[in-house]
């Protein structure tokens, strides 16, 4: 029930966002035009994109040897690239995980499965968080550090309630154990996380989730090199993972809508327009787009992992 409500909710958020994202670019952006630099950026920024989806792919790989699956890079790629086509169509990081363990679950567990996402997941985010002194570096230079922390303390509070409003509907329409769930759920994390940070693998781990980020922050100032005539590439790459965390959150479905919002805000600080904030955030979207119709190829072919996953004796 609860899942059923958030997804209401936020097919709602999502069609509605996706509608005014399209209504505003089509009368704001009626001069804009598209010139080759435009083209040539956007195939840069794809290949940053795919290089920080291939650095995914290899520490998805690492953390499942040091949980006792061995999968190859290939099967790992093709496991990322099924989370893509989800995380289109379900909300960012949760959509995604659910594409992997569809894609796992013809060779290993669910439970085993889950550890290997889950420690995953939370590997990404600390890489990402890694990269969020850089953009509050950047604004502290600028001097635009106050303002920043005072707008972000409100849209935290705002995505507070959010989350407290629509739970408080879940426990009004159907009792449920949400305490039992949460004490499971760290358990079932806290059952391997001293694995995971024993082995000499984590600094390799953590390398890569850092470098997964950043390439996708030199994805995202690349493409607004070629759209705006003035773009401080390195300020944008700067502004990029907090882009990423407001992207991540589970509002809309692919993140569309509070990724372009937090775009137009986070790069107005740079000096950059709405209008040109929100198409770059658009056409950063769509290499994600592109990476999960290959995902859907995946899915269609039924070609599961079995192959190249075995368990390490």
């Amino acid at each position: 029930m609860l899942i059923s409500i958030f997804r209401i909710i936020q097919i709602v958020l999502t069609v509605a966002a996706i509608a005014y994202i399209a209504l505003y670019l089509r009368t704001s952006m009626e001069n804009f035009e598209i010139n080759s630099s435009f083209f040539v950026c956007s195939g840069c920024a794809l290949c940053f994109y795919i290089f920080g989806q291939i650095a995914a792919a290899l520490r998805f790989a690492a953390i499942a040897k040091i949980l006792a699956v061995r999968i190859s890079f290939t099967n790992s790629f093709k496991c990322l690239l099924v989370g893509q086509l989800f995380n289109n169509v379900l909300p960012p990081t949760l959509g995604g995980d659910i594409g992997r363990m569809v894609y796992l679950s013809g060779v290993v567990s669910i439970p085993l499965g889950v550890k290997i996402i889950l420690t995953d997941r939370v590997m990404g985010l600390i890489g990402l968080f890694v990269l969020l002194p850089v953009t509050l570096s950047y604004l502290y230079s600028l001097n635009l550090f106050d303002s920043f922390v005072y707008q972000s303390s409100k849209l935290v509070i705002g995505i507070f309630i959010f989350f407290t409003v629509t739970l408080v509907l879940y426990t009004i329409i159907k009792s449920a154990n949400i305490n039992h769930f949460l004490i499971t759920y760290l358990e079932l994390f806290a059952s391997h996380s001293k694995m995971i940070l024993g082995s000499r693998a984590i600094i390799i781990i953590l390398i890569l989730s850092i470098l997964t980020h950043a390439l996708n922050a030199l994805s995202f100032a690349t493409i607004t090199t070629g759209i705006f005539k003035e773009s401080d590439f390195l300020g944008v790459a700067s502004i990029a993972p907090a882009i990423q965390i407001f992207a991540a959150l589970p509002i809309t479905s692919g993140g569309w809508g509070s990724r372009e919002a937090a775009s137009a805000w986070l790069l107005s600080f740079a000096g950059h327009q709405q209008p040109e904030s929100m198409l770059a955030s658009v056409v950063y979207g769509a290499q994600a787009m592109i990476l999960g119709l290959l995902g859907l190829r995946i899915v269609t072919a039924r070609r599961l992992i079995s192959s190249g996953t075995e368990k390490i004796r």
